[in-house]
């Protein structure tokens, strides 16, 4: 039921697609061969979605629906898996939980409903802990597969997968540190290791010259990295903490979750003082160092710092939760109450999340453009801000003639009507350019209308 239940919603989708699900989208429609080209050079992901999008855009055809397709389907697997998470280091009431937690948890159902590759990653992170603690268990060869096949596509999927992957292998390192002080026999688990190490390696030393193909093409890490987030603080990181576990909101509804923080720490203490075993551990290291690894990266490469680099950790976060919700309590009662609690918190954050206008990753482009189309008549010039919402441009207002905006702009002979589109436009520079032509036009013409849409502003002189 869970898992039906967050099928229906993750279908219900009613958002534009983003700059980046349009890139994407762009990509779905070029040759494969210039797919691949692009993905070795100009690309900022591994090739595993965006062909996978190719394929799927081929078979159901080009609408928005095949380009999430993929991401929808990762996102529903992805409750089953959750359960089976929990079931395999806890129980079944943790599973259950797990389950219908999954289900409604609104990073999750967002990025099931986006164009990219973070529901893929956390599907396959997940599968790669499930193998891990079934390794750990029981060591079968089917086990050991699991684990390399799953950590081998996390990987293949976005570059953010390596961060369970290398979690996963210092909990293998504590494994044997801890067999070898109890005298327990280590060779069957070393020999399985070593081959699923190799059969990894293989997957990740061809990964590594793709990946320093796109680092050379783009610049660095900063231009592999595809956000524009605003660097480390102590607000950033409780915001970005806040948005993986209670999903996007305007700035007044995540600072009122952010001041949640001192709680938030409280109950992790208790978890790990009532409920920690070995099992506990490892699920808590496989979400606890891709955190540290996102902010790590925000150090090094500030715009970088953003949740949907660590939504691996978010589905591992969640069964442990659940784990504690069900372990904690000691009577039915208590847990219902504390499991029907979550949900609920959970619910109201999902709906505000997927209906308020205000969400800051939310870009309502079809109609700020068509209303553009309808107003600008022979004659207008319409500039768009930054130069990146080309490709928008071009998907959403495929006939209107725009260009990014610039310090040069027309005379009223040359245009009688001006209009300014922009988004996303946070950079410092972008900034500065906007205000100072925006206040150029204010001075030279009449202001007509200024519409505020979700994501977009449209700017309309004469």
């Amino acid at each position: 039921m869970a898992t039906l239940a967050g099928a229906v919603i993750r279908l219900a989708v009613n958002r534009d697609l983003s700059l980046a699900e349009v890139k994407t989208a762009d990509l779905a429609h070029v040759s494969f061969g210039a797919l691949i080209n692009h993905l070795s050079t100009t690309g900022v992901q591994p090739p595993l979605h965006p062909v996978l999008v190719w394929f799927v855009v081929r078979l159901v055809g080009p609408g928005d629906f095949a380009l999430r397709l993929p991401a929808l389907v990762a996102g529903v697997a992805l409750i089953p898996v959750a359960a089976w998470l929990g079931a395999e280091l806890f129980d079944r009431r943790t599973a259950i939980a797990a389950g219908m937690i999954a289900s409604i948890a609104p990073a999750l159902v967002w990025y099931s409903q986006e164009a990219s590759s973070y529901a893929l990653v956390a599907l396959f992170c997940t599968l790669a802990v499930i193998g891990a603690a079934r390794v750990i268990r029981r060591g079968h060869t089917e086990d050991w597969v699991l684990h390399a096949v799953a950590a081998s596509l996390a990987v293949w999927s976005d570059w953010s997968g390596i961060f369970v992957v290398v979690a996963i292998e210092l909990g293998f390192v504590a494994v044997v540190i801890q067999r070898r002080r109890a005298a327990v026999p280590l060779r069957p688990f070393l020999v399985g290791w070593g081959l699923d190490t190799l059969a990894l390696g293989f997957q990740l030393a061809a990964l590594a010259v793709l990946f320093a193909s796109q680092l050379r093409h783009n610049g660095g890490l900063s231009g592999v990295t595809n956000v524009s987030a605003s660097g480390v603080s102590f607000y950033t990181t409780v915001s970005n903490v806040s948005w993986g576990l209670f999903g996007f909101h305007p700035g007044g509804v995540t600072s009122i979750l952010s001041a949640l923080w001192p709680l938030a720490m409280l109950a992790s203490l208790v978890m790990i003082g009532r409920e920690a075993g070995p099992r506990a551990w490892l699920l808590l290291g496989c979400a606890v160092i891709p955190a540290i690894g996102v902010f790590l990266l925000g150090l090094a490469v500030p715009g970088a710092f953003d949740v949907r680099y660590a939504l691996a950790a978010v589905p591992l976060v969640w069964v442990l939760i659940a784990h504690v919700a069900t372990a904690w309590p000691r009577s039915r009662l208590g847990r219902t109450l504390v499991v029907g609690g979550i949900l609920l918190l959970l619910a109201g954050a999902l709906v505000d999340q997927q209906i308020d206008p205000n969400n800051p990753r939310r870009y309502e482009f079809r109609q700020s453009f068509a209303q553009v189309q309808r107003d600008a008549h022979p004659g207008a010039a319409v500039f768009y801000e930054p130069a990146a919402l080309h490709p928008v441009v071009s998907r959403y207002a495929p006939g209107l003639h725009a260009s990014p905006l610039t310090t040069r702009l027309p005379t009223r002979t040359q245009a009688g009507s001006v209009f300014v589109i922009t988004s996303f436009a946070n950079s410092p520079r972008l900034q500065a350019l906007l205000n100072r032509e925006i206040g150029a036009l204010r001075a030279t013409r009449h202001l007509v209308s200024y519409h505020t849409y979700a994501g977009v502003k449209v700017w309309r002189f004469r």
